[in-house]
């Protein structure tokens, strides 16, 4: 048995080992030279931490990044809270939507100036902190990309539906609201159905109900729509 000095490679103090001669001298010198490599246990394991740890910071900073992208700067803020009938109402919603059970997806509807889109933002913050995909629209920038699209590249078209049927949580805001076309109700059909078969959170908020909201869609869109909204949400109403 052989003890061999090294230079620790991680902190630069001095270090021994034993080894066990083989009887091969070359084996053996060449397995000398390699141990001059070396790190103490302690330094190694000390390096471990500190780059999981530094994996961990920039993980953390990269989803921080993802999320100033995905949710707009307004609903980024601290929620102020203040006093009167209306803010009862508020704290009200805000109970109930951050009380979701996650079973089902939600739909979240009433007057204006409720705050049903920030608290559904603070809700799926939650989620997306837990590594959840989560993807958002407004009811009119969806309108207005299916109809680029469909325009464009039909083929196009049915991959973005596929996309955005597969994320764990899809955000229509102001459902409803405007009007439709042809294109724009059966992608959104297609997206609802595919997400129901697939078992997909899907959330919305509107100022009206579901079946007002889907009056704005073809007689023959406008009950598959409604039943699959009705289907896969829980209704919250202010």
């Amino acid at each position: 048995m052989e003890r061999i000095e090294f230079i620790c490679r991680t902190c630069g103090l001095p270090g021994s080992v034993e080894l066990e001669s083989t009887g091969q001298r070359s084996l053996d010198s060449s397995v000398s030279k390699l141990l001059q490599y070396l790190s103490h246990d302690e330094c190694v394991e000390r390096k471990k931490i500190k780059i999981a740890s530094e994996a961990k910071i920039a993980s953390d900073i990269s989803r921080s990044l993802v999320w100033i992208r995905l949710c707009p700067d307004e609903f980024r803020k601290p929620i102020n809270w203040s006093k009167g009938k209306v803010e009862q109402q508020r704290r009200k919603l805000y109970s109930s939507i951050m009380s979701w059970s996650g079973e089902k997806g939600l739909y979240v509807f009433g007057p204006s100036g409720r705050c049903k889109t920030r608290f559904c933002w603070k809700l799926m913050e939650l989620e997306f902190a837990k590594h959840r995909l989560i993807a958002a629209f407004s009811h009119s920038d969806f309108r207005q990309r299916v109809t680029a699209l469909a325009r464009d590249s039909q083929t196009e078209l049915v991959r973005w539906i596929d996309h955005f049927a597969r994320v764990d949580i899809f955000f229509m805001d102001d459902f409803g609201k405007g009007n439709s076309t042809p294109a724009s109700e059966e992608s959104i059909h297609d997206l609802l159905d595919k997400r129901y078969r697939e078992n997909k959170i899907t959330i919305f908020t509107s100022e009206r109900a579901i079946a007002q909201s889907c009056g704005i869609f073809s007689m023959d869109r406008r009950e598959a729509i409604l039943r699959r909204i009705s289907e896969m949400t829980e209704e919250i109403s202010v």
